[in-house]
C-alpha cells in the first residue's frame, strides 16, 4: 500500500474521521440473484431466488451516460457482474424497500469474487462513477460508507477516469476530493495531489454555493472558511496528504475553532464550526487559491435529475 493510501484508509477507519448516524433504516441481504441484464454502468436487471426479475440501481453512486467514461463504466459493470450471481444489500424504511424515482430498488451489490466489497466501490476507485446521493433524509443511511469514500478518494488521487476531466479539476493539484454532507457531522475532503508540501494557511477559502457570491464581493459570508484564518500562522500538507475540513453539530463544542491537527503530516483535520454548511438536496463547493483565483469545484449532485 502506498503512503497517501495508508493515509486515505487511516483517516477513514480511525476514530479521526466519525460516521454518526442514530437513525432507523435497516437493510436486508437478498441472494442469491442471477444478473440478467447490464443497463448501465449503474444499474442491472436480476432474478430474484424466487423467480421474479426486477430492476436495480446502484445505491449511492452515478456513472455518466455519455461521454468517453460512460462506455468504460458500463463494459466495467459488464465485467463485474453480466450472467453471475450476486447478492443483494437492499435498505429498507418502515418495512419497505427503498426505490428510486423510476421504482428501482436501490441495492448495494456483492458477487463471489467481491464478497465483502460492493461492485459500487470497485467503480468508484477505478474514476468510472461518483458518490451521489439523492434526497438525503433524517432516516437515510449509506451503508458501507467508508468503502464508498474511500474509493474516491483513491480515483481522485490518482486521477482515474472522471478525475482526470476538466469538470473534475483534472488539471489541478489541490483539489475537492468528496464532501459527505449527510448526518451530523459534514466532512470536506481534499487532496494534495502535487510534488511539494502544500501551505494551507495562505489565502485558500472553501465556500458553499450560498455564500459564494458574497464572499466574492469581498465579505465574509458564513457559509465559509478562510484558511489563512484557520491554519495560520503556518500549517503544511505534504504530497499526497488529504485534508479533512468537519463541521455540524456533530463536532464536539471543545473542539470548533481549535488549531488543526497533523500539520506538516499527510492527514489533516480541521474542526471548524458547529453549522452545517452543505445542503442535503445538493450544493456546490468552490476552493479558492491565494489571488483570488477559482481552482476547483465541487458539485453535488453532478448531473442534474433530468439527466440522472
Amino acid at each position: 500500500m502506498r503512503a497517501w493510501q495508508l493515509v486515505v484508509a487511516v483517516l477513514l477507519a480511525t476514530g479521526q474521521v466519525a460516521w454518526p448516524w442514530g437513525i432507523q433504516t435497516y437493510s436486508e441481504r437478498i441472494g442469491p440473484c442471477w444478473v440478467l441484464q447490464v443497463h448501465d454502468g449503474d444499474s442491472i436487471s436480476v432474478r430474484l431466488p424466487q423467480g421474479e426479475v426486477i430492476a436495480v440501481r446502484y445505491l449511492g453512486i452515478d456513472a455518466p451516460d455519455e461521454g468517453p467514461i460512460s462506455q468504460l463504466a458500463w463494459d466495467r459493470n459488464r465485467e463485474l457482474v453480466e450472467g453471475k450471481e450476486v447478492e443483494l444489500v437492499v435498505a429498507t424504511l418502515g418495512g419497505t424497500y427503498l426505490t428510486d424515482r423510476d421504482g428501482r430498488w436501490l441495492a448495494c451489490v456483492f458477487t463471489p469474487g467481491w464478497p465483502t466489497e460492493p461492485v459500487q466501490v470497485l467503480l468508484l476507485r477505478e474514476g468510472l462513477a461518483r458518490l451521489d446521493l439523492w434526497e438525503v433524509r433524517d432516516d437515510f443511511r449509506l451503508w458501507h460508507e467508508q468503502m464508498f469514500l474511500r474509493g474516491q478518494l483513491v480515483a481522485a488521487r490518482e486521477r482515474l477516469g472522471l478525475w482526470k476531466l476538466p469538470d473534475f479539476c483534472g488539471n489541478q493539484d489541490f483539489i475537492i476530493a468528496a464532501i459527505k454532507f449527510w448526518g451530523d457531522t459534514e466532512e470536506v475532503y481534499l487532496l494534495n495531489r502535487g510534488e511539494a508540501a502544500l501551505e494551507l494557511a495562505e489565502a485558500w477559502a472553501l465556500v458553499d454555493e450560498g455564500a459564494q457570491e458574497r464572499w466574492e464581493r469581498g465579505e465574509n459570508p458564513r457559509n465559509s472558511i478562510a484558511f489563512e484564518a484557520a491554519f495560520g500562522p503556518t500549517c503544511s500538507l505534504l504530497p499526497g496528504g488529504v485534508l479533512v475540513i468537519r463541521t455540524g453539530p456533530g463536532v464536539p463544542p471543545g473542539d470548533r475553532r481549535t488549531p488543526p491537527q497533523g500539520c506538516g503530516t499527510q492527514q489533516v483535520v480541521l474542526n471548524w464550526f458547529g453549522n452545517q454548511i452543505w445542503n442535503n438536496d445538493g450544493d456546490i463547493a468552490y476552493l479558492y487559491a491565494p489571488g483570488p483565483t477559482l481552482v476547483c469545484t465541487y458539485r453535488y449532485p453532478w448531473r442534474t435529475r433530468s439527466e440522472n
